[in-house]
């Protein structure tokens, strides 16, 4: 097994940001002031929200990769350059043990930088010209975080082959999926532990076989040799739930394309039976 691991940078502006999320925070005499210069407000880097799915799937890849924040920052906006440290440690920690402690660059030139895999948007700033491979967030190959991660996790750990990815905080949008369990019945869900052959790192899985071959689905999610000895069928749900990330798949996402969309506001009367499950055990 190969522990060597690649080099991956990835942007900031609506890679890891919300860039709009800071522009609908401003007052309308700001924006009117800055317009068409937005990146030039002073502060406006501190008021940015991370792009859905962005934060759960940064902290997945770290475990794999060897992982740097690789970003550019207005010229003439000097508070941008703290404020974009300041974001990192708000979001990612603070401490030595943090994801990208003393790991964030900020660079206009980011084809000097030596690696593997690029994360970015845009092809500016010499990011079209990176030595490695580019990876173009919202493009079509890659319209958002769940394609990045089964790309680049499909080679190190065959459990994310034909699979997508879901946060935590995005669960409650998308209970729908978790058909796992029906009318929760006995609240025995289908239980099996995987090893990937790649990387020996152990997964839990959960399956549904659903009312027929087209609704079948499965959701995993990555254990500790710790965690699997108080895991069992009547313990998973809460185990599973507590989670910051996981990943699913199955036939019943591979009909007419992903089925999982964030912002899908509809709770299912199944979710409120899980949180109930949650609240009394």
């Amino acid at each position: 097994m190969n522990t060597e691991k690649k080099i991956l940078y990835i942007d900031m502006d609506n890679v890891l940001v919300d860039f709009q999320s800071g522009i609908d925070r401003l007052s309308d005499e700001m924006k009117k002031e800055y317009e068409r210069r937005l990146d030039e407000v002073p502060g406006i880097f501190s008021l940015m929200e991370p792009v859905p799915g962005a934060v759960a799937a940064v902290n997945l890849l770290s475990q794999y990769f060897d992982a740097y924040i690789l970003s550019t920052a207005p010229w003439k906006n000097i508070s941008a350059w703290s404020d974009k440290a300041t974001w990192v440690q708000k979001y990612f920690g603070d401490n030595k043990d943090s994801v990208f402690y003393k790991r964030l660059i900020i660079s206009h030139h980011k084809n000097l930088n030596k690696g593997d895999y690029l994360i970015d948007d845009r092809p500016k700033n010499g990011a079209s010209e990176f030595e490695g491979e580019w990876l173009q967030l919202g493009s079509e190959r890659f319209p958002k975080w769940s394609g990045v991660v089964r790309y680049l996790m499909s080679g190190i750990c065959e459990c994310f082959s034909n699979t997508f990815m879901r946060g935590k905080a995005s669960w409650s949008k998308a209970c729908d999926d978790l058909g796992v369990i029906h009318d929760l019945r006995t609240i025995v869900p289908d239980v099996y532990i995987n090893t990937c052959k790649h990387c020996d790192r152990k997964w839990i899985s959960i399956f549904d076989d659903g009312p027929c071959e087209d609704t079948q689905q499965w959701f995993r999610i990555l254990a500790t040799n710790n965690d699997l000895k108080n895991i069992s069928p009547q313990t998973v749900i809460k185990y599973f739930l507590s989670k910051d990330w996981s990943i699913y798949g199955g036939p019943y996402y591979m009909q007419g394309g992903e089925r999982y969309h964030l912002g899908h506001e509809k709770e299912s009367a199944l979710w409120q039976k899980i949180l109930k499950f949650k609240e009394e055990h």
